[in-house]
């Protein structure tokens, strides 16, 4: 049994929502399973099982930032979960995005210090399972307003100022605008953005 997550194998199902939030993961499974039970309350880490339109789901709340998501993701995998799907809110940086907007990253720069634990210090920008995306993509193409390729960034030290979010000042906030707008003209990574959809 891990330390955190107070559960056995087979607890959890193979594919496993993420929100950071403990509410939203009991929302999540009181809104939307079917047959719910707990599987861990440890810590406040609130997680629970059931299914989804007759398939096991589970859903883990990972507290907030890298390094407390970091433990439940490695204590999950230890348990024999599969598929781990981060959901949840965040900021963002284009002008475009309005409260409520669904957006599902292909892939995300991380700034913190946790990711760089996991491959040995070398930069790295973990990519999504295409399929997952695709398919996450579809379920709301008919709702599309704006499709495009922007960057996705990570960072537990953001800060809100204004209408805009930004990790520590104009300038880093301004780079980071600026790349996420050339990546997206010059590379087949796609953002999809839903206004509304959530």
């Amino acid at each position: 049994m891990p330390i955190h997550l107070r559960a056995e194998p087979g607890d959890y199902a193979p594919a496993v929502l993420l929100p950071g939030d403990p509410l939203r993961a009991e929302r999540i499974a009181r809104e939307f399973m079917d047959d719910a039970r707990q599987v861990n309350g440890e810590r406040g880490m609130l997680g629970y099982t059931g299914t989804h339109q007759g398939k096991p789901v589970s859903v883990q709340s990972t507290g907030m930032g890298c390094p407390s998501a970091a433990i439940v993701v490695e204590e999950l995998i230890q348990l024999g979960v599969k598929r781990l799907i981060r959901v949840g809110t965040c900021g963002g940086l284009s002008r475009s995005l309005q409260m409520g907007d669904v957006v599902v990253g292909i892939s995300a720069v991380p700034a913190d210090r946790t990711a760089l634990h996991y491959v040995g210090g070398e930069p790295h920008a973990p990519t999504a399972d295409f399929g997952l995306a695709h398919g996450g993509s579809a379920l709301e193409k008919s709702r599309i307003d704006d499709d495009r390729g922007d960057a996705v960034h990570g960072a537990s030290s953001c800060r809100l100022t204004g209408t805009a979010v930004q990790d520590g000042s104009e300038r880093v906030g301004g780079r980071w605008k600026r790349e996420a707008s050339s990546a997206g003209k010059s590379s087949s990574r796609r953002t999809a953005v839903w206004p509304g959809a959530a």
